[in-house]
């Protein structure tokens, strides 16, 4: 796929072919996503960065996207949320296996 864009891509866009490289689909690709307020987990998951490497990517996409710094926000107040209430649902097993009640229910 990647051959293929080489050899079109220059013609239509007149770049230059030795500027690019496979990678910049994978870039263009992690900063997409993240415009799109994909979770940053999902996206460090599709584009298999096993290290913190993607971040730099998803903070260059919310720089030049007006709308990134409230979609940032909106994703990190929800994963508060979702932790919130995992952390919840985890204390009520916790008590329930402490008083007995796991066992009667």
């Amino acid at each position: 796929m990647a051959q293929v864009i080489k050899q079109r891509v220059p013609e239509a866009c007149n770049l230059r072919v030795e500027a690019v490289t496979g990678h910049f689909m994978r870039r263009s690709g992690i900063k997409l996503l993240a415009r799109q307020g994909v979770p940053l987990d999902l996206i460090q998951w599709w584009s298999r960065h096993s290290s913190s490497a993607v971040l730099a990517y998803v903070e260059e996409a919310m720089e030049e996207c007006p709308q990134g710094p409230a979609k940032l926000q909106n994703f990190v107040c929800l994963q508060d949320q979702v932790a919130a209430a995992l952390a919840e649902d985890f204390n009520l097993m916790s008590l329930r296996q402490d008083t007995g009640l796991v066992a009667r229910l």
